[in-house]
């Protein structure tokens, strides 16, 4: 029997100067393991489970990832690594 949680990850954004959330990206087929190289988990979140702020070179290697590369304009809205376990999980 599997333990682990079913999610989904997504680069959340939000405005630079202010708090509010304005869209996302679904990154979910990119694997747990190469988003490990390229984000420094904290110590309790092995499995990236919180929100990291992502920088430019780490949107640069998750653009590699997918077919349609995300967009992104740093001077105007602040990046997240983001994860949500998927509806009806906990249930």
């Amino acid at each position: 029997m599997s333990t682990e949680i079913p999610v989904t990850r997504s680069i959340d954004f939000y405005e630079k100067n202010g708090e509010e959330f304005l869209g996302q990206f679904d990154i979910s087929q990119i694997p747990l393991p190469f988003l490990l190289e390229i984000v420094s988990p904290n110590e309790d979140d092995p499995l990236l489970f919180d929100s990291y702020l992502m920088e430019k070179f780490q949107l640069d290697k998750i653009n590699e990832m997918l077919e349609t590369p995300i967009e992104y304009y740093l001077n105007k809205y602040e990046y997240f690594l983001g994860c949500t376990a998927i509806d009806g999980y906990y249930k």
